[in-house]
């Protein structure tokens, strides 16, 4: 794939330590902390993001966006503004579902392989999404990738 751009992540010092690493990551995603803990020994509420789904219709809302996708970006400290969610949720609901149905169900943005082995994973779809995202009020980079990672 010569010539095109490559999406790369740059590690924080000492998580290629990778004793270390799994001990941050676990310390994060652990979810055995109990309400009102000290401070240090919280869960983060991040840890629910990647599952999260209150309301148990996740599976059938796949090409809409949901009320519980934007309070999931709250538990990562990034919550939607209420500008944005009456566009996501309301005045704008039919133009992201036709864009969320193009994005092909069941793949990870992160597919591992080597050589031929490799998935390609085409980001057409994705990145029409993610430019009209970015153009919502109050709607970066960050909030974007999450409301993609739905």
């Amino acid at each position: 794939m010569t010539g095109e751009p490559r999406m790369g992540v740059t590690m924080p010092a000492g998580f290629d330590d990778e004793p270390l690493a799994v001990k941050v990551l676990a310390r994060y995603f652990r979810r055995d902390s109990v309400p009102g803990a000290p401070k240090g020994e919280q869960a983060f509420s991040g840890a629910y993001w990647d599952d999260f789904d209150p309301s148990g219709t996740r599976a059938e809302s796949a090409d809409r966006f949901t009320a519980d996708d934007l309070l999931a970006c709250s538990l990562l400290s990034t919550p939607i503004g209420g500008d944005a969610a009456v566009a996501l949720l309301i005045t704008g609901q039919e133009r992201f579902e036709n864009l969320l149905a193009e994005i092909p169900a069941g793949r990870d943005f992160v597919e591992y392989g080597d050589g031929e082995e490799a998935l390609p994973l085409d980001f057409g779809a994705v990145q029409d999404l993610y430019r009209v995202l970015v153009e919502l009020p109050g709607i970066g980079e960050t909030r974007a990738t999450g409301l993609l990672h739905r």
